[in-house]
C-alpha cells in the first residue's frame, strides 16, 4: 500500500511536470544548474556535475518513461546529455544510485528500492532493542553501515559493486539471523 501511494504521488508529480507548462517553468528554475543562487559555482566542480546530472535525467525522462524508465543497465546507452563548462557532454557516470535507478527503472522501481533500503534500516534499528549488550552494539554497527550506504549512494552508485553490496546486505541479514536466537529477540 505504501509503495502504491508513493508511486501514485510521484507519477502524479511527474505527469504534472510533463504536461503543465506552469509547473514545468517553476520546476525548471529549481532544476536548472545555471540558475543556482548559491553564488558562483564552478561548472567544472563535482557538485555542479551532480546538479547537471539531476537535471539531465529529469529532462531525459518523459511520458511513461517516468513510470518504468529505460530498462535495467541502460544508463550508459540512454543518451543522457547536459550543457556545462561551455560544452555539451554525454553523461556516462551515474554518480547517484537513485538517479541511475530513476532513469533505468522509473519511479516505481526507484520507490521500491528506497522502501527496501528503509526496511533494511528498520530491521537494524529494531535490533537495538535486543536483550544483550553485544547484540545492541552489533545492531548499532549494522544500522550505521546501512545508513552510511544509503546516504553515500546519493553521490555515487555502489549497488552494482558486488563486494560493497554484499557488505550492505550482510548487516540486516546478520541482525535477522541473530534475532532468531533466544538471547537476541526483536520485538
Amino acid at each position: 500500500l505504501a509503495i502504491l501511494v508513493m508511486s501514485a504521488l510521484l507519477v502524479g508529480c511527474a505527469l504534472t511536470y510533463a504536461t503543465n507548462d506552469t509547473a514545468a517553468r517553476r520546476l525548471d528554475s529549481i532544476l536548472n544548474p545555471s540558475q543556482l543562487s548559491v553564488g558562483h559555482v564552478d561548472e567544472k566542480s563535482s557538485e555542479y556535475y551532480r546538479v547537471a546530472l539531476f537535471k539531465a535525467v529529469v529532462d531525459r525522462l518523459n511520458g511513461l518513461r517516468w513510470i518504468y524508465g529505460f530498462g535495467p543497465g541502460t544508463f550508459f546507452v540512454s543518451d543522457v546529455t547536459s550543457d556545462y563548462a561551455g560544452e555539451q557532454h554525454v553523461l556516462g557516470a551515474a554518480d547517484s544510485l537513485y538517479l541511475c535507478s530513476l532513469l533505468e527503472v522509473g519511479v516505481l522501481g526507484t520507490g521500491a528500492l528506497v522502501l527496501l533500503m528503509l526496511a533494511a534500516a528498520r530491521v537494524c534499528a529494531k535490533g537495538l532493542r535486543s536483550g544483550t549488550r553485544s547484540g545492541r552494539l552489533l545492531a548499532l554497527a549494522s544500522l550505521a553501515s546501512v545508513l552510511g550506504f544509503i546516504f553515500t549512494n546519493t553521490t555515487v552508485s555502489m549497488l552494482s559493486l558486488w563486494p560493497l553490496t554484499i557488505l550492505y546486505w550482510m548487516s540486516p541479514a546478520l541482525i535477522i539471523s541473530l534475532s532468531r536466537n533466544e538471547q537476541f529477540r526483536l520485538s
